[in-house]
């Protein structure tokens, strides 16, 4: 029979993860306690969280299908890594992270756009371009036929006043 504290615990990992579309779960095994401070203030400067959970916990606490799915991702440490931006970005400052400090991030699996995937995956989605850049991309791509449609407008304008200028320099070089 569960205690009352782990059916409170299980009904708050519920409540975070239950309905999480995003989440990257990895090893977090032989991070020092700075190091871990270093990693989740990294991961707050863009909205993203690192919670530590018991297994058998998190077993519970999270849908069938992703335990029957990959259950391989609930074998030893686990750590989860979760947000309210997109999974991208999280990815890229989590792997970056390890990077920067030669630090091994075993990634495990995770949930993308409410779909299962593997660790393979989660590299994949680290490597895609964040939310914010593709927007930028996209602005860009629609701004560029007015930019070149004002460019081209103006230029009758601008070679006119060129012409002008000369002439009124040549004018006043011959006196």
């Amino acid at each position: 029979m569960p205690s009352e504290l782990k059916t409170l615990m299980t009904a708050e990992l519920k409540e975070t993860f239950g309905s999480a579309s995003d989440l990257a779960f990895f090893d977090y095994s032989g991070l020092t306690a700075t190091e871990a401070h270093d990693l989740r203030a990294t991961l707050h400067k863009i909205d993203g969280r690192i919670s530590v959970v018991k297994n058998s916990l998190m077993k519970l606490a999270m849908p069938d299908e992703l335990f029957h799915a990959a259950p391989e991702i609930f074998a030893g440490p686990l750590a989860v890594a979760h947000g309210d931006t997109d999974p991208a970005a999280i990815l890229k400052a989590l792997l970056d992270w390890a990077k920067n400090n030669r630090r091994e991030m075993t990634l495990k699996g995770g949930i993308v756009a409410g779909r299962t995937v593997s660790a393979e995956e989660l590299k994949e989605v680290a490597r895609l371009p964040s939310r914010d850049e593709l927007r930028a991309q996209m602005l860009a791509t629609i701004a560029a036929p007015m930019t070149t449609l004002l460019r081209l407008l103006n230029e009758p304008r601008r070679r006119m006043v060129a012409i002008l200028d000369q002439k009124a320099k040549k004018g006043q070089a011959d006196g």
